[in-house]
């Protein structure tokens, strides 16, 4: 990296002998641009550029001066100055040059999308610019990474609520096959529930009811955050959900465990006690011992025949504290 600086600062000083100033911004702007397709990729796996920031910086200073449009319709790097632009909030770079064919860009390897690359972080005026210059807001990536994806992933609010809004005056002139890569995407509410992003929760599933039991990976919602000990969401679901949360965790014939099983699986204490009392709650009984739900659900076997109390015995093979 040091290597590759000071190759760059021997480039301005022997151009700057040169006798034409077109040819020194020309050698220049060339040598910024080779280092940027070379560093691109790196720069993206490592989001605080580490020693090689600053250069990178200074590339993308040199090169602004050129025309984004035409770069980007005939080059990768061009694609890719976009993309780390929208990554890094550089409204500067997009201001007044942003078009929508721009905005829509997928030249990365993953055909990630400018609006996916804003919002990762905290930019969330690049992601107004993009959805105002006519951002897909249904793009899909290679992964299958969609915006609202995301956005539900990386829990920068501002930022969702945004594309939350913008998601939801279009949904009237979508088909069922467009909205499930929209706010009907039970990824999204699961990714809030493993996460904790419990306000984003309840947006998605008070537009969309279904999400509350609607399983991902065989796993329902409330599997998920009891997997993550997210009890704050454990808690919701099942205060919000109720008898419909409690009968999906009961005849979810396609999953390899219930709510119980995940959390013993993982030692998650409080994530067994809440959903305890919420089920508890549900049923209005003084006492959890008194709950025939929950006593069903905490005695249900697996599909590989271990009920709750069995994975948490396994679990002390691994752990120091029983649960």
């Amino acid at each position: 990296r040091r290597a590759e600086w000071t190759d760059f600062e021997d480039t301005l000083v022997a151009t700057s002998d040169e006798a034409s100033p077109t040819q020194v911004e020309a050698r220049v702007r060339s040598r910024a641009a080779l280092i940027l397709d070379t560093y691109v990729p790196w720069w993206y796996s490592d989001p605080q550029g580490g020693e090689l920031a600053p250069l990178l910086r200074v590339c993308i200073d040199l090169i602004r001066p050129l025309d984004l449009d035409q770069k980007v319709s005939d080059s990768v790097l061009g694609s890719s100055i976009v993309h780390l632009a929208c990554y890094y909030g550089e409204e500067k770079l997009l201001h007044e040059r942003l078009t929508k064919r721009i905005a829509n860009l997928t030249r990365t390897q993953d055909l990630r999308t400018p609006l996916m690359c804003s919002l990762w972080q905290e930019n969330t005026a690049v992601v107004r610019m993009l959805v105002e210059a006519g951002a897909d807001l249904l793009a899909e990536s290679k992964f299958h990474l969609t915006p609202l994806l995301v956005a539900s992933t990386s829990g920068v609010e501002e930022s969702f609520w945004h594309l939350f809004e913008a998601l939801a005056k279009t949904d009237s002139d979508l088909s069922d096959k467009q909205l499930a890569r929209g706010l009907t995407d039970p990824r999204a509410s699961h990714s809030c529930a493993e996460n904790g992003y419990q306000a984003m929760l309840e947006a998605l599933v008070q537009r969309t009811p279904k999400l509350l039991t609607q399983p991902v990976n065989k796993r329902t919602p409330l599997q998920t955050a009891a997997a993550a000990n997210q009890v704050e969401v454990i808690r919701y679901l099942l205060d919000y959900g109720g008898t419909e949360v409690v009968a999906a965790e009961e005849a979810c014939s396609e999953a390899p465990d219930n709510a119980f099983h995940c959390a013993a699986l993982q030692d998650h204490v409080s994530a067994i006690e809440a959903l305890a009392d919420g089920i508890a709650r549900i049923d209005k009984v003084g006492r959890q011992f008194n709950s025939e739900t929950l006593r069903r659900l905490v005695n249900a076997r697996s599909k590989s025949g271990f009920t709750p109390l069995m994975v948490a015995a396994l679990s002390l093979i691994h752990i120091s504290e029983p649960t």
